[in-house]
């Protein structure tokens, strides 16, 4: 006797209709057309929806497409109501306690579903049916121990290995041939400049690498496989511009090579490395998935990047996602891209939507000092970040996030619940001292308590690498803003680096920007200063001076189509 005859009840429908219900119920279910079978069961009088029909209703409420998420918690706690409605009868069916720990760890009750899923793992061992489901239950039940143990004493978790190491999609403009294999990626790496490519011993037990080479005295492996092509705009930031043309090709392409590349010890290099490494794999990319970053680069952005002799501006390399709870009005902002450098991410807490964006520059100013000093940074280790004026600086440091979230109530926006499945591994809360006894004792203040100290004219700070770098950019494609400003020089901004006061012995530039008011050669320029120096005392805000375009270090060309910088020259031609 199975487990419908066993614990079948007397309905109200006639034997007959009864019969053809369970039947058509079942073509409902096989062909997934769980809004028919519920729209007919849920009509069922009272004593008419016996268990089994019961069982149907709450399978078809667990699988149903739902369009949001309010609506697919709202499926499942009816699937719990309905279970409930039968708990007697199903006190000694194994399939009643497995799908009640299905649904509770499915609107995110692990611990609730628990002791159902343990049950449901018992009596199908006992009973020796059901192998398959029996494998499921105990996965089921491992995660769910798995996530009580961490809702009960949270914990850093695991890297995962888009995090562990940098990941990369490259996503072709047609279709790969089916016959098309990845014996060709050596040999193309051959042309990256500085690149030795070194032999793999074939008694090797490590198949992790599809190359190992060298590249500037440093060695690297890199593994490449073909993999499914799946971007969630939602999720991920677009930057750079795509053709409606280009757009429409990124939704149907379908596979794409992905490049995995654990960093070496410079971050900057590194990234610049695999970037290089993409584009000789895939000369003609349509576009490349940072999937480690969750970000997408345009093929086009990806050349010009490519060709310069310095790595991309360090923002390039992390994503800052902010997260906004519409009820509290707070914002937790944190990064991804960072942990592949080995280094942890970044996180603000505590801030809210009206005041966020001095917090973001703060976070980005550390994201920038580390990835550019490759800091190696420990816990509370100060960080100068920059200043809220000449005199005050602002000194951060870095709380590992299961201490920062100690006393924050579980539900809050970034507590707990918040990193059940994501964002609880190598990640620290941005925190500050203001002075430096509070450094000495270790006395860190959570960043909200800056709130209203904020400025028109706050400094943050940019790693002479990272100006140096900053420079050389702006140089390399510096035609684009030379052409744009003999045409049009009130579109056209630029920054300079101009020695302070003390510069003459230490070579140390303030970095200020300007309007162009007209070009008086191929080379200078008539520039009006738009800040307020801090450290040239001969220089102030609306004076007028003549510069050469070799003091520049960044520049913007303003037009009715966006604005262009340095990054997006190539969208200038």
């Amino acid at each position: 006797m199975g487990i419908k005859d066993l614990f079948k009840k007397k309905a109200a429908l006639s034997s007959e209709d009864y019969d053809a219900l369970v039947k058509q119920a079942e073509v409902w279910e096989e062909n997934e057309e769980y809004d028919q079978l519920i729209s007919q069961l849920e009509t069922l009088k009272k004593g008419e929806l016996d268990y089994h029909l019961t069982n149907c209703l709450v399978r078809a409420y667990n699988n149903k497409n739902a369009e949001s998420e309010e609506e697919a918690t709202a499926n499942v706690t009816h699937a719990i109501q309905l279970l409930e409605s039968v708990t007697e009868e199903g006190k000694n069916d194994p399939l009643w306690y497995y799908r009640m720990g299905y649904s509770l760890q499915e609107i995110e009750k692990e611990a609730e579903a628990v002791p159902y899923l343990e049950k449901a793992a018992n009596m199908l061992t006992q009973s020796g049916e059901y192998a398959e489901l029996l494998e499921d239950i105990k996965q089921r039940l491992s995660l769910c121990r798995d996530m009580a143990d961490f809702l009960e004493q949270p914990m850093e978790q695991e890297l995962a290995l888009y995090e562990a190491v940098s990941v990369m999609l490259a996503i072709p403009r047609e279709e790969f041939p089916d016959d098309m294999t990845l014996a060709f990626i050596p040999e193309r790496m051959k042309n990256i400049d500085g690149l030795k490519l070194l032999p793999i011993a074939e008694d090797s037990e490590d198949e992790f690498p599809t190359a190992r080479f060298l590249y500037e005295g440093e060695e690297f492996a890199i593994n490449c496989y073909f993999y499914p092509i799946s971007i969630n705009p939602n999720m991920v930031r677009i930057r750079h511009q795509f053709t409606e043309e280009e757009s429409e090709k990124l939704q149907q392409q379908s596979l794409g090579i992905n490049v995995e590349m654990p960093f070496g010890k410079d971050y900057m290099k590194s990234f610049h490395l695999h970037l290089k490494i993409m584009d000789a794999i895939l000369p003609d990319a349509l576009a490349v998935y940072d999937i480690s970053a969750m970000q997408l680069f345009s093929g086009a952005w990806l050349r010009l990047a490519t060709i310069s002799s310095v790595p991309p501006p360090s923002e390039m390399m992390f994503v800052v996602h902010a997260v906004h709870d519409e009820n509290t009005n707070a914002v937790w902002m944190h990064t991804h891209g960072l942990n592949r450098c080995g280094v942890s991410e970044l996180e603000v807490l505590g801030v809210t939507a009206d005041n966020y964006q001095p917090f973001h520059n703060i976070l980005n100013s550390t994201a920038r000092i580390i990835l550019n000093e490759n800091y190696r940074v420990e816990p509370y280790t100060a960080i100068y970040a920059g200043a809220l004026n000449e005199e005050v600086p602002i000194n951060v440091t870095l709380v590992p996030w299961p201490t920062a979230i100690e006393n924050m109530p579980a539900e809050e926006l970034g507590g707990v619940l918040s990193r059940k499945y994501d964002h609880h591994s190598y990640s620290s809360v941005i925190y500050y001292y203001p002075s430096a006894t509070a450094e000495e004792k270790q006395e860190v203040y959570p960043l909200r308590e800056l709130d209203g100290q904020f400025g028109d004219n706050e400094i943050y700070f940019f790693s002479t690498r990272e100006t140096e770098n900053m420079h050389k950019r702006a140089l390399e494609r510096i035609d684009y803003m030379v052409k744009c400003a003999k045409e049009n020089p009130e579109n056209v901004l630029i920054k300079l680096g101009l020695l302070t006061d003390d510069g003459k012995e230490d070579g140390q530039k303030e970095h200020l920007w300007f309007e162009i008011v007209t070009m008086t050669g191929s080379r200078t320029f008539m520039g009006r200063c738009l800040n307020e120096p801090y450290f040239i005392a001969h220089l102030h805000a609306g004076d007028i001076n003549t510069y050469s375009v070799e003091q520049v270090t960044d520049w913007q060309v303003r037009t009715d189509s966006g604005v262009y910088t340095p990054d997006d020259a190539y969208l200038m031609e």
